[in-house]
């Protein structure tokens, strides 16, 4: 019995690291693009030939006043949480 629990945590812990691979991937423009939103994320801008923060929203990406060609993007990660201390 201990053999199948321990194989079964280590299939859910190899799942989620998995999904964390997936959810933290560059999304080519192509495959899909970001809800609009006023919110930030990771855009990789061609011309500048490296990562941004920019929004995407009303059909088009934006950084601030200046033109950007974005071609793959990701979500910014969740934000930092120290953990509880077991006392």
């Amino acid at each position: 019995k201990k053999i199948i629990i321990n194989n079964y945590v280590e299939y859910l812990h190899a799942i989620a690291a998995l999904e964390e691979q997936r959810r933290r991937r560059w999304i080519p423009v192509e495959e899909r693009l970001p809800e609009e939103s006023l919110n930030s994320v990771i855009g990789w801008d061609k011309y500048r030939e490296r990562c941004c923060f920019v929004q995407y929203y009303a059909g088009s990406w934006h950084l601030g006043d200046e033109s950007v060609r974005i071609i793959a993007w990701m979500p910014l990660p969740e934000p930092y949480e120290k953990k509880a201390t077991q006392e």
